[in-house]
């Protein structure tokens, strides 16, 4: 991938050539990286990224095996009461709201995508950049394919999404056995990424979650962000 070079980046080039400006860019970014370990000790404390693929693999079985259980032994869905046009309510994955567990474990598709959209309530930070700040919230998934054995008893693609933009990589939760997958407003699923600089790409990629196994790719996108306006939605 290639771009034309900015007056910034023949700068950063001709300084690369120069002993002095190599230490003071050497320098400047100390100082960036010092003010970042300050504001994570300030009492307003950041939420920092937790990466799926990082978390140990006997923990993650633990947890594979107890949905598995969970998905077999409890129902997927029930009769909606008094709703006679959208008939049933599927349960929430991977949970439901901690703060209201009663009423939004199972939701119809229409209630379903209308808390999905309703404004996130967990964010993480992440990336150095100081240039500016990229908001990215990840909702949903349409028409994956299976990447697992045994659809015919309901063990279909484990998704989650990986973020990769410049210095930060970012990772959603995972969604057990679901084709269509929705993040909803309470899981970490909201990203704050300090922008380096404003013509960098954008890597979103979606996985099947393995345990002892290589995650399985099943789609990605590259976004360029250049054609997005500053302070919109």
């Amino acid at each position: 991938r290639i771009r034309v070079a900015t007056d910034s980046d023949k700068c950063f080039c001709a300084s690369m050539n120069n002993k002095a400006e190599r230490r003071v860019v050497r320098e400047r970014q100390s100082s960036r990286h010092l003010l970042a370990e300050e504001a994570d000790r300030a009492p307003q404390r950041r939420h920092l990224s937790r990466l799926t693929t990082e978390e140990h693999e006997t923990a993650a079985a633990s947890d594979n095996l107890l949905n598995t259980l969970l998905t077999t032994c409890q129902r997927s869905s029930i009769r909606a009461p008094g709703d006679g046009v959208a008939g049933v309510a599927v349960r929430v994955k991977p949970g439901p709201d901690p703060a209201d567990v009663d009423r939004t474990t199972f939701l119809t598709p229409k209630a379903l995508t209308a808390a999905m959209l309703r404004p996130s309530t967990h964010w993480t930070d992440a990336g150095t950049g100081r240039v500016g700040r990229l908001h990215l919230e990840i909702l949903r998934c349409h028409a994956l394919p299976n990447m697992d054995v045994g659809e015919t008893w309901g063990n279909v693609t484990d998704a989650f999404v990986c973020a990769v933009y410049e210095d930060a990589v970012l990772q959603t939760p995972v969604v057990q056995d679901e084709l269509a997958p929705h993040w909803m407003p309470w899981t970490a699923r909201a990203f704050r990424i300090g922008v380096l600089h404003p013509a960098s790409l954008l890597y979103l990629a979606v996985f099947d979650h393995e345990v002892g196994f290589r995650h399985s790719p099943t789609g990605r996108v590259a976004v360029n962000l250049k054609h997005f306006e500053r302070d919109t939605e």
